[in-house]
């Protein structure tokens, strides 16, 4: 009952927004299509971290950095999505969600594709449940020069909706030294 999790995470982010976290902290991420609910996002590895700047997802008006941290939390706030148990839970959760907004005359949001759709929910389920850490493995699809599938690779994401479940490590990165 008094299990904890503890995790290393890798937060890719601009040298710009360092100084910014240090001081204040991270920032939320609120947009509607995040893949696992408001929060803030790590990699698992930092082969992913530097992947996610390569392919253009950091703000390039100054050198990429990556910040490492440990996520540590009770395991009653940590939801596995790899776990099929707890893929199920939020499945159920979702499927009674609708049922009661139809028995209540509520119409269901109208997402704009599955990441809206899955961050409505996510985001719902880490509120009403106390989630502070949300994890999911996704698989990405290989495409060739000229755009066939030719396999997968996937990559584990966190979502930390806490900051209190946060602990900076260490700050560092391509051409960054902090």
């Amino acid at each position: 009952m008094g299990d904890r999790i503890n995790l290393i995470g890798y937060h890719a982010t601009s040298l710009n927004c360092v100084g910014n976290i240090l001081e204040n902290g991270f920032k939320t991420s609120s947009k509607k299509g995040e893949w696992l609910g408001f929060g803030v996002y790590f990699w698992d590895n930092l082969d992913n971290a530097e992947w996610w700047i390569v392919a253009g997802n950091v703000d390039k008006s100054s050198p990429p950095a990556i910040i490492t941290a440990e996520l540590s939390l009770p395991s009653k706030n940590f939801l596995d999505l790899d776990v099929p148990a707890n893929m199920d839970r939020l499945r159920e959760f979702a499927n009674d969600y609708n049922a009661e907004s139809s028995i209540s005359g509520n119409a269901r949001p109208d997402f704009k594709g599955k990441n809206q759709l899955r961050n409505f929910y996510c985001s719902l389920f880490k509120e009403l449940f106390d989630i502070k850490l949300i994890k999911f493995t996704f698989s990405y699809t290989i495409y060739n020069l000229v755009g066939f599938p030719t396999g997968e690779f996937e990559r584990v994401q966190l979502c930390a909706s806490d900051s209190s479940v946060i602990h900076i490590i260490d700050i560092g990165g391509a051409d960054c030294v902090v």
